[in-house]
């Protein structure tokens, strides 16, 4: 989906989410949703401050804003190592099932598709509940992390 599609699509989103919950509906959520949209990759806060920079947007805005568009199930975040406190989000551009592999040490992420892990997952019975969509984060070593791991082993031997 190119930028401008992705961003008609979720602006639509968003105002039918600021419309139903009785929110004020600013300039400035908007500015941030069209960055998001036309950047479509995983981002820090920081990240996102250094995009808007020369919007006047304050930090408060910004991260109210993450907020409300996770809230909103336009954006999601993500932690893309464990223990950090950095949280990545990233778009959900209409493909809500998805897999993603991290990498624990240099915190690459790659997406998945697997047919049978999504079948399996969605046909899952959880008593009470039902799966509308799901995020699945597998945390490993990448294979550059594992060969630099295995490299430094070596050295430590000699």
């Amino acid at each position: 989906m190119e930028s401008e599609k992705l961003y008609k699509y979720n602006s639509e989103r968003l105002r039918d989410y600021i419309q139903e919950h009785q929110l004020r509906s600013t300039h400035e959520r908007f500015v941030i949703l069209r960055y998001i949209c036309e950047r479509r990759e995983a981002f820090s806060p920081k990240d996102l401050c250094d995009w808007v920079v020369h919007e006047n947007i304050s930090q408060a805005t910004i991260y109210n804003t993450l907020s409300l568009l996770v809230k909103a199930q336009i954006l999601q975040g993500i932690r893309r190592q464990p223990n950090s406190r950095t949280i990545y989000y990233e778009l959900l551009d209409g493909e809500f099932n998805q897999m993603q592999i991290i990498c624990a040490k240099c915190g690459k992420v790659r997406k998945v598709k697997d047919a049978v892990i999504r079948d399996a997952i969605i046909a899952k019975k959880i008593a009470n509940f039902q799966i509308r969509r799901f995020s699945l984060y597998m945390y490993g070593e990448c294979k550059i992390c594992r060969r630099k791991n295995i490299s430094n082993n070596k050295s430590s031997i000699i």
